[in-house]
């Protein structure tokens, strides 16, 4: 599977990015982008692939993504199914790899 290239949506002058996802399930396809990412999941179950790492993730874990990294936090099914009280729900940091100099 090929990765999209993603552009996190940020202005030419700011080194970082935060970004709260709060919705019934996160974006699902597999991408990558040139920031690095660190992400709490505050509520949400599934799969996250990053590289040839693939394993479950959840509530209460930090993941650090690094820069051109293909990955994806993959729902489980019943996130899609619209079951009444599950939401997707974490918040990210993504930070220039510029910002730490040469």
């Amino acid at each position: 599977m090929k990765a999209l290239p993603y552009q996190v949506p940020k202005t030419m002058t700011e080194s970082f990015k935060v970004r709260i996802e709060d919705d019934l399930h996160f974006y699902g396809s597999l991408h990558t982008h040139s920031e690095i990412q660190i992400t709490y999941i505050n509520q949400s179950k599934g799969t996250l692939v990053a590289g040839d790492y693939i394993g479950n993730f959840g509530p209460g874990q930090l993941y650090v993504i690094g820069s051109e990294q293909p990955h994806v936090f993959k729902n489980d099914p019943e996130y899609f199914n619209g079951e009444d009280g599950l939401k997707a729900y974490c918040i990210s940091v993504f930070i220039h790899k510029s910002m730490f100099g040469q």
